[in-house]
């Protein structure tokens, strides 16, 4: 039974990538095509392997859902930077981020990006704050206690890479010019976007959804590992 979505609904899936997940989902290993397999057998950690094929797995069930299609039989088109869509069916639209142990992919009938971050307590962010964030960014950060720095600078990148997802350009060069608006309507491409953070379900996780702007959306949550989706 095809899986309708509402014109106003966002729908987030999230997955804890553990071992359970990796056993569960190795036997839909033949419904990924070939670009993706070899995709999986270039990593050489086994550990980076295993996500990327519970990933595109989850992905391709999702999709099968919502189009009606054996999940085996879609084929995943990519833009000239890597945003993801499908031509046989126009009106869903997704987008999929992955970070350490988690998977957030977002399903709607229009445009969508996702990004989902761990907030690695080893990483110092001062090393890149010039390359990724505006000046008002930086002295939004440095007025900051230093214990709260770091979640911050987290804040702005999942907004951006969600913008810059939603839009199909991906992470570019230019990221010290892009500033997210204080409320979180921004104009980008000559296009009204709207970011929002979504519920990791992990304090150690950080989320932003884009979209294209609408009024009154309404966004789903659901845990692949807990519905019985699959």
């Amino acid at each position: 039974m095809i899986r309708e979505l509402a014109d106003d609904q966002i729908e987030i899936w999230q997955a804890d990538l553990n071992e359970y997940m990796f056993l569960k989902f190795s036997y839909y290993f033949y419904i990924l095509s070939e670009e993706e397999k070899r995709n999986a057998n270039s990593f050489k950690m086994e550990y980076h392997k295993k996500c990327y094929i519970v990933s595109h797995v989850i992905l391709r069930l999702l999709l099968s859902k919502y189009t009606d299609r054996a999940p085996e039989l879609i084929t995943i088109y990519k833009n000239k930077y890597g945003k993801p869509f499908i031509k046989s069916n126009k009106l869903i639209k997704f987008n999929i981020s992955h970070s350490k142990a988690k998977l957030a992919i977002v399903i709607a009938s229009f445009e969508v990006g996702i990004d989902i971050e761990y907030i690695n307590p080893n990483f110092d962010i001062h090393e890149i704050l010039d390359m990724t964030l505006s000046e008002n960014e930086k002295l939004n950060i440095k007025k900051l206690e230093s214990n709260v720095q770091k979640k911050q600078f987290y804040m702005y990148w999942t907004q951006k890479e969600a913008l810059l997802k939603v839009v199909g350009t991906g992470i570019n060069k230019d990221l010290n010019k892009l500033e997210i608006s204080n409320n979180n309507i921004n104009i980008y491409k000559r296009k009204k976007w709207i970011i929002e953070p979504f519920d990791s379900f992990d304090k150690n996780y950080i989320g932003h959804v884009a979209s294209k702007h609408k009024n009154n959306k309404i966004i789903q949550y659901y845990n692949c590992n807990k519905f019985g989706l699959f």
